[in-house]
């Protein structure tokens, strides 16, 4: 029996009482467009149809474009989960094996309530000039990447159109939903593999070439919304402008999988934000670990502080962005550079390793900044950011390093000062 096509569904379903079983949706209107035809959202297995019932109960119709094997025992599964955790992101749904009838045979489809909201893409280019309603959007992220995880589930395809944004019931109030179950991993289905590869441009070049368990899936993804709406608060429209392509948020298949060659990548890196060079640190190094490896966002994010590079990571997202060959036998320890002491020591010309805790005190450190080699200003900032709460006694020499004729020494005092003195 061939599958139908899209336009069997769209013509099936302009006759509701004839085509569904479910009592409900047969007395439903579909939403229809200016020439009066049902109107479906079109994705890559599936077209999805806004239907008006009684009592102005609003459903999504999820009609497969194709035939998914397993599909009720997945959705069943998937079911049972969400019932036992109640997950507050989630949408009520139910998968209906006798769905749609076509040329008199039935073919399975999944009722979902439909969420007035806008798309992830389309609410932060809406609202890139209110960069606080962004930092909340980045602060909800890491909240349901951390109960997802303590619930056991992988979404499997987050990206910009499975994740809405709906007003709440108070002014200037936000709720997140995530849609689309296809891909949904649960511990019931762990064994088994969903098919699901998401979308190109939120995804690890691991998962793509299908070389990666389905339970890790959200990992990267979680990073690359978080990185790409934090980054967008510091970007602004200008930033949009230049990297959206209505089919992303700012970032694409490409930078993941040729980062030297990534011009977002390196402007960001390059910028004068110590946090958008962090973020894009974190994602040059998740996109050449394995998968599971790539770190969790409620690991890398704590009460809203985001952690900083370290000098290793540094090191390593900045061999990435050369195309340096040896990256990927580089290990997590820093390959430390010589380098010369402060132009007023009597052994100036003595090479020597770089000033970082505990090999170097702090007031070594300090004097460091002050020396006449911007790479020796530059590594002893680094170093300090590096050295957390002991680092204290500098924050006056590192207000000064703010006005260094450097960027980058500027950008190192500015990653110290954030998690020493917030308000320098």
């Amino acid at each position: 029996m061939a599958w139908p096509h899209p336009p069997d569904f769209n013509e099936a379903i302009q006759n509701p009482r004839h085509c569904f079983a479910d009592g409900e949706l047969q007395q439903g209107q579909p939403a229809v467009n200016a020439l009066g035809l049902p109107w479906p959202r079109s994705g890559n297995s599936a077209d999805v149809y806004k239907l008006l019932c009684p009592n102005d109960q609003l459903w999504a119709i999820k009609c497969f474009t194709r035939e998914v094997h397993g599909l009720r025992e997945r959705y069943q599964a998937v079911s049972e989960h969400l019932q036992r955790r109640q997950m507050r992101f989630m949408v009520e749904f139910h998968y209906l094996e006798q769905g749609i009838r076509i040329h008199g045979n039935w073919y399975p489809i999944v009722k979902m309530r439909w969420v007035e909201g806008l798309q992830l893409n389309e609410f932060v280019k809406e609202y890139l000039g209110r960069p606080i309603l962004l930092e909340r959007l980045a602060d909800m992220w890491v909240r349901l990447s951390q109960e997802l995880r303590n619930a056991d589930i992988t979404h499997g395809d987050l990206q910009h159109g499975n994740v809405l944004l709906v007003p709440g019931s108070k002014a200037a109030t936000l709720k997140l939903r995530l849609v689309d179950y296809d891909g949904l991993v649960v511990p019931a289905l762990a064994q088994s593999k969903s098919g699901e590869m998401g979308h190109p441009n939120y995804q690890h070049p691991q998962r793509l070439s299908g070389g990666t368990g389905d339970g890790d899936a959200d990992r990267f993804a979680h990073l690359v919304i978080y990185s790409a709406v934090r980054c967008l608060v510091i970007g602004g429209q200008s930033l949009w402008d230049r990297f959206d392509n209505g089919d992303n948020l700012l970032f694409r298949e490409q930078d993941f999988r040729e980062p030297s060659q990534s011009v977002l990548f390196r402007e960001l890196w390059e910028g004068n934000h110590p946090l958008t060079r962090t973020l894009v640190g974190y994602l040059l190094l998740a996109s050449r670990a394995p998968l599971h490896k790539v770190p969790l966002l409620s690991d890398l994010v704590v009460n809203g502080q985001l952690r900083f590079l370290s000098p290793g990571e540094q090191t390593r997202a900045e061999a990435m962005l050369r195309g340096d060959a040896r990256i990927g036998k580089m290990t997590a320890t820093m390959r430390r550079p010589r380098m010369a002491k402060p132009a007023d020591s009597p052994s100036a010309t003595t090479p020597m390793s770089p000033p970082t805790a505990p090999q170097a005190t702090v007031d070594e450190l300090i004097a460091a900044l002050r020396d006449r080699d911007p790479r020796v200003r530059e590594r002893a900032a680094l170093s300090l950011a590096a050295c957390g709460s002991e680092a204290r006694p500098a924050i006056a020499a590192l207000r000064d390093a703010l006005n260094d004729s450097d960027a980058a020494v500027r950008n190192y005092a500015a990653q110290a000062l954030f998690d020493l003195d917030p308000l320098p």
